[in-house]
């Protein structure tokens, strides 16, 4: 279950990006494992509201074939965002399958967006339907606004080994190492305080000889 400690990405399509804890090619831990999984982590990060987390959710158990249909799509975009992300921060070539399917998901949200007039002013709102693929929309267009903007440089990966999550840096001086001070950032300086530690010798090493004051 999405917690809301980890939506620290600065962009919505990266805190989807990571819902994979854990190095890909290495131990790693899925967060989206069911549907139920998918809309439980589009309402924490504010994709969909109460009611139409209900809704899909319902719509989801009359149709749980189509709704792992939409999982399966879902991963799929998954990874095709990660892999053009990591190619960004890492100065690799883009894959066009990776942005094909990513212009396929900005397709299928063609359409589902409209102008409300919110009394003070105007704002985009999803349309909002009974379409289990309804959390994917938002993911897909704040992926294609991140990519065609010019945050990029911006755009990080943990410096963790055992991490690889994305993240905007808007520090000031832009030197965000960490996805998270609290948890990556603190367990290297747990562990580089624990081999400072190994490497200083141990009081019985230690010349016992008192030195001569002067």
């Amino acid at each position: 279950m999405a917690q809301h400690s980890d939506f620290i990405g600065g962009n919505i399509a990266l805190d989807f990006v990571n819902t994979v804890d854990g190095i890909r090619s290495g131990a790693h831990i899925d967060g989206l494992e069911t549907y139920a999984d998918l809309l439980q982590w589009a309402f924490a990060g504010g994709v969909i509201e109460a009611e139409r987390h209900a809704v899909l959710q319902a719509a989801a158990g009359a149709e749980p074939q189509a709704a792992a249909r939409v999982l399966d799509e879902a991963k799929a975009l998954r990874e095709a965002m990660h892999n053009l992300f990591h190619a960004v921060t890492h100065g690799h070539v883009r894959s066009a399958a990776d942005l094909a399917c990513l212009n396929g998901a900005l397709a299928a949200s063609a359409g589902r967006a409209e102008i409300v007039d919110g009394g003070d002013g105007f704002t985009w709102r999803w349309v909002e339907d009974a379409s289990l693929d309804r959390p994917l929309w938002p993911v897909a267009r704040a992926a294609g606004d991140l990519l065609a903007s010019g945050a990029l440089h911006r755009l990080h990966e943990c410096a963790s080994d055992t991490c690889g999550w994305l993240f905007l840096d808007v520090s000031k001086a832009g030197r965000r190492r960490w996805c998270d001070m609290a948890g990556c950032g603190n367990r290297a300086k747990v562990r580089r305080h624990r081999q400072r530690r190994e490497r200083s010798p141990s009081p019985a090493m230690r010349d016992p000889t008192p030195k001569r004051t002067t």
